[in-house]
């Protein structure tokens, strides 16, 4: 089955799948026959049409993410370079090299399965035409990433904007047949795919390696050549090495034994999402010893948080566990640095309330939990209890509202007062500059910040219910509101040139809290309720 075969399947698929949700909207009903999904001229042509709209989708994500990437290299550029374009390339470059656990081989996607099971496609073929499609999207990605670095450097720098942007091309596609050869060559080892915990050990430490070029002298640049060689020359060997040891029907025998994987689409998410939101276990004395300290719905959802701590307290620990390694690791340079090269090699950055609130704002969002644990709340506790009247009364839904703000509030606290930490101990040794009289304002900013997003996602639970029985999310005002909630968050560049951006993201925040938490207690009764589609 060669590659234009498995693009039309897809084309058409996509188009059907276009064909059902658009004719789900009232005006576009009684305009698109159900026939539809049965001209063959008709469907021939959407095909066509959904080809470009995927490509133009694929190149749309690719500009979106090369647009964070500038925006973080503009928003954090990386203290010893001082300079977005080297910023821009060393992000760039991590990034690449976090993903590199992701790979083809590996893949558990809708399509894949659904052309394995209902067209018998043979896993050979799939995966060689997966990893074509991945090879063009790399190569996609290396070219749009090497123009940007080109045209950043070239006004400067001529030859140096030619070498990175070399430099840069080459990343993508080296780090995915690199992590391609490396899986590969591990499940041929062991039969069976790494644990989740060495995968993100190796994804960590190999996005950590790139910014060991914040070291290499801007004169060297020969280094990057030698760099790209032995790019090109790994590149060739695991994607000769993959080639020759890819076993995918193997692969795909071992994750449908050991995953419970089901042909229906929907069954299958029903069951992962049920599996991640699995409940722990407690022992029978620390019930009891709850049963003593707590009463009532108090009693009830420090039950629950604790029978669910998989999915906040681990996420919490490797967030510590990150928080100090970046603490520490800077206080180890810094210090190295001045040791090495004198107090003049490493420059102090000059850290302001409103240019740090900026990029914590991103942080901070990114770890938040809430959303995860509503998730949890309705599928092992509000689905079944929202079946009973008592459940659906308002000061039952008010209190309830109030308990889970207040424990979420402090779990997601936590890194927040680690990071606050991080910043003092990182201002004694001199690698960050600011004033104490600042830091106060800037606690309470941070602090207010973090309950705004708690508050927020679990507003937005309360008020919306986006979730039906089998935790799809199909409320169109919901994913609105979702989109709200992103666009405020990358507009931290907004909050940088703010003056004094401590109080105004402290008194922002309050006002959204008092006002959702009003809104909650006027109307939660008559929107918190089950969605049966």
């Amino acid at each position: 089955m060669n590659n234009k075969i498995f693009s039309d399947i897809r084309a058409t698929l996509f188009m059907n799948q276009a064909i059902f949700y658009l004719r789900k909207i009232p005006v576009l009903k009684n305009l698109m026959s159900p026939y539809a999904y049965y001209n063959a001229d008709i469907k021939i042509k959407l095909a066509k049409l959904a080809n470009v709209i995927l490509f133009m989708t694929r190149l749309a994500k690719k500009a979106i993410y090369l647009a964070i990437i500038f925006l973080l290299a503009n928003t954090v550029p990386l203290a010893i370079l001082n300079d977005t374009s080297m910023s821009l390339v060393i992000y760039f470059t991590a990034l690449n090299a976090l993903s590199i656990t992701s790979t083809r081989i590996l893949e558990d996607s809708k399509s894949k399965w659904m052309l394995l099971t209902l067209f018998k496609t043979p896993s050979v073929d799939y995966y060689a035409y997966s990893l074509n499609q991945r090879t063009y999207d790399r190569i996609l990605l290396g070219v749009m990433a090497s123009i940007v670095t080109g045209v950043t450097l070239w006004p400067s720098r001529h030859a140096y904007a030619l070498i990175l942007a070399l430099f840069v091309l080459l990343v993508p596609c080296f780090t995915m047949y690199l992590g391609e050869a490396l899986t590969i060559r591990y499940f041929n080892s062991h039969e069976k795919k790494m644990r989740m915990r060495y995968e993100l050990i190796i994804s960590v430490l190999t996005g950590l390696i790139p910014f060991l070029l914040l070291f290499l002298p801007a004169t060297l640049n020969y280094v990057y050549i030698l760099l790209s060689l032995l790019m090109i020359a790994l590149s060739i060997w695991s994607l000769r090495y993959t080639k020759r040891n890819a076993d995918p029907a193997a692969v795909n025998r071992f994750m449908t034994q050991n995953m419970s994987l089901s042909t229906e689409t929907s069954q299958k998410v029903k069951e992962l999402t049920q599996e991640e939101l699995r409940i722990d276990d407690l022992k029978v004395n620390q019930d009891t010893e709850l049963s003593h300290r707590y009463s009532g719905y108090k009693l009830l959802n420090v039950a629950f948080f604790l029978r669910h701590r998989r999915m906040w307290y681990k996420p919490l620990i490797w967030i510590l566990r990150i928080i100090v390694a970046f603490v520490v690791g800077g206080v180890l340079i810094k210090v190295g640095s001045v040791y090495l090269f004198g107090p003049n090699f490493f420059e102090t950055i000059v850290g302001s309330n409103s240019t740090l609130i900026s990029q914590f704002m991103l942080v901070f969002y990114f770890i938040n939990v809430t959303k995860k644990i509503t998730r949890a709340c309705f599928l092992n506790a509000d689905y079944s209890l929202l079946h009973y009247a008592f459940y659906r009364r308002k000061e039952t839904i008010w209190k309830q509202y109030l308990s889970r703000l207040a424990i979420l509030i402090l779990i997601n606290f936590v890194p927040v007062f680690a990071v606050l930490l991080g910043l003092v101990l990182w201002n004694i040794v001199g690698l960050l500059s600011f004033e104490f009289t600042n830091f106060i304002p800037l606690c309470i900013s941070l602090l207010s910040l973090s309950a705004l997003y708690t508050t927020v996602h679990l507003f937005l639970y309360y008020i919306l219910q986006p979730y039906n029985r089998d935790m799809e999310v199909k409320s169109i005002t919901y994913h609105i509101a979702e989109f709200a909630i992103i666009f405020f968050v990358y507009s931290n560049n907004m909050v940088a040139s703010l003056a004094s951006a401590d109080i105004v993201i402290t008194v922002f925040s309050l006002v959204i809290i008092v006002i959702s938490t009003i809104l909650v207690r006027l109307f939660a009764h008559k929107t918190f309720k089950l969605r049966e589609h």
